[in-house]
């Protein structure tokens, strides 16, 4: 229900921003760049949410990027879009398979190991039968 009134107050805001609305402002690609924030970020958590954004936001220009500094063929550097589909794609697949809690269980895991470092568990001896 609050994510159903965030986005009932989000559009309205949009609608008196932009002064009208219609059905061309959001296009597919929008759509699977709004599930790629929640699948990389990482689902249920604020912080995760922040980071997919983050990410999804900063990841064409990375693309865009490379493409110009790699020596790819002229046809496919005119293709940036098509990439960016190809790349998000393959990102929201790789964070589901290997790692499902998103940037935000990297970020946990980073933390913690550098809130524990000096103390980290060492493994007891194992007594071998």
């Amino acid at each position: 229900m609050l994510s159903s009134t965030l986005t009932a107050v989000a559009g309205a805001l949009f609608a008196y921003y932009r002064g009208f609305v219609s059905v061309e402002a959001f296009s597919l690609f929008l759509s699977i760049q709004y599930v790629a924030m929640v699948i990389i970020g990482g689902m249920g958590s604020i912080l995760g949410a922040l980071l997919g954004a983050g990410f999804v936001t900063l990841f064409p220009y990375l693309i865009e990027f490379l493409m110009a500094r790699l020596p790819v063929p002229p046809r496919f550097a005119e293709q940036v879009f098509a990439v960016n589909y190809a790349a998000f794609g393959l990102v929201m697949a790789l964070f589901l398979v290997f790692e499902p809690g998103g940037l935000v269980a990297i970020w946990r895991r980073v933390r913690n190991w550098f809130l524990l470092w000096p103390f980290r568990k060492r493994p007891l001896a194992v007594s071998r039968q």
